[in-house]
Order: C-alpha cells, then structure tokens, then sequence
C-alpha cells in the first residue's frame, strides 16, 4: 500500500514539473522544486542531507555519480 502510494506520488511530480519519464534528471527535478544541491564532505555513513527551511539537499562529495543520483532522489522522497 505504502508503495503504492509513492509511486503514484512520483509519477504526480513528473507529471507536474513536466519531467520526461524516460529520462528522469534528478538535478532538474530539484531545480525545478526549487531546491539546491550541494556537494560537501560528509560523515562516512551519511550520504545526504535534506534541510527542508533552506531547501537544500546535501549530498556526498566522495560518492560516486550513481549513488549521487540515488541519495538526491531519495532526499527528493523526503521534500515531497
């Protein structure tokens, strides 16, 4: 159910800010939620930080462009 109810959510968002299902830019879905990503050194086991009063997303420097990708979508899931 939970499940359920995110996909639909994600499928919402595209659909809203007018995003191409089959080729999802997790930069520009932040850009376009008016949110900046920022690079930063952060603690071994945290890969991403979402500060939602400064709607910002904070993401590990020395991660690989995958897992980048990964924990902006992710911090995406926790701003919408």
């Amino acid at each position: 159910m939970i499940l359920k109810r995110a996909s639909l959510k994600a499928v919402a968002v595209l659909e809203e800010l007018s995003i191409d299902k089959n080729n999802i830019d997790v930069y520009s879905i932040a850009e376009k939620a008016n949110l900046k990503v920022f690079e930063a050194a952060l603690p071994e086991q945290v890969s991403g930080i979402y500060e939602p009063q400064r709607k910002e997303i904070y993401i590990k420097q020395s991660d690989s462009v995958n897992r980048k990708r990964f924990t902006i979508a992710h911090e995406l899931g926790h701003h919408f």
